[in-house]
């Protein structure tokens, strides 16, 4: 019996370290693994041919990954490597605004949402920044940059101009229409030959009532007769064409004024400037 009271804490305090063995152990198994050999080749391998082609952003997550300490040592020195000449050479390009606008205005380069007056992390190559302010038309400005450039570029922003006392709009114009021209023509023309036919009706009339009348030739007679028909009948056109006339006059359409002669506004273009 005492032999086996004393082997007992002997056997605990044995028990121990392996307690602690077992805990460290799955503990270790908990954490989460890095990428196996296979995915450090591969981001390795896509990370160089993305720096190849300037894209440095996408490159620099590659190397992230085939820099894991879970990947092997030659190809995790590498990638470290890569890794921070990736970041060293990716250029950055900060927005700023020539005027602070009245209300808020939102930037986007490359249609990506960014933030005003701070550094964004681009590649190399050409961009378009855009500002939309609250009020007015949006401006956008074209940029590039080069392998780890830093550039600031400062966009004016041009409210909407309030209405003043300018000149009042032109206006409206009426222009005589060419038909009442031609017409008051003929209206004229008409009237001119009813005076005189008119007169020479009433001449020959005249002359053949002293001389013959009232037995006077039929010849005669239907001359006088036609001079006077000429008459009345010219009179006729005459006042159907200036009826013509005066109505195409008083209906004639009006017509904006010309565009050359209105003022042209002020201050309505948009524009940036480094």
């Amino acid at each position: 019996m005492r032999g086996t009271g004393a082997s007992t804490p002997r056997r605990r305090r044995q028990a121990v370290p392996i307690v602690a063995l077992l805990l460290t152990s799955a503990a270790a198994g908990a954490a989460p693994a890095g990428p196996d050999k296979h995915a450090c080749v591969d981001a390795a391998t896509r990370g160089q041919i993305q720096r190849d082609d300037q894209k440095l952003g996408a490159a620099a997550e590659a190397f992230a990954i085939c820099a894991s300490a879970s990947c092997p040592p030659a190809v995790r020195a590498s990638c470290a490597e890569w890794l921070e000449e990736a970041r060293s050479k990716r250029p950055s390009v900060t927005v700023r605004l020539s005027a602070e606008p009245e209300r808020a205005a939102s930037l986007y380069i490359d249609g990506e949402p960014a933030a005003l007056d701070t550094a964004v992390l681009l590649d190399p190559g050409a961009h378009e920044a855009r500002v939309e302010p609250a009020a007015g038309a949006p401006v956008v400005q074209s940029f590039s940059l080069g392998p780890g450039e830093p550039k600031t570029i400062t966009i004016a922003l041009h409210h909407p101009a309030s209405p003043g006392p300018s000149a009042s709009a032109p206006e409206p114009s009426r222009p005589v229409p060419t038909g009442t021209w031609i017409l008051g023509g003929v209206a004229v023309a008409g009237v001119a030959s009813w005076a005189v036919f008119g007169l020479v009706a009433k001449s020959e009339t005249d002359r053949l009532r002293e001389e013959c009348a009232p037995a006077c030739a039929s010849s005669d007679r239907d001359g006088a007769f036609r001079t006077a028909l000429v008459a009345d009948v010219s009179l006729g056109v005459g006042i159907v064409a200036a009826a013509l006339a005066t109505v195409l006059y008083v209906t004639r359409p009006a017509r904006a004024a010309s565009a050359a002669l209105r003022p042209s506004p002020r201050g309505a273009s948009l524009g940036g400037s480094f």
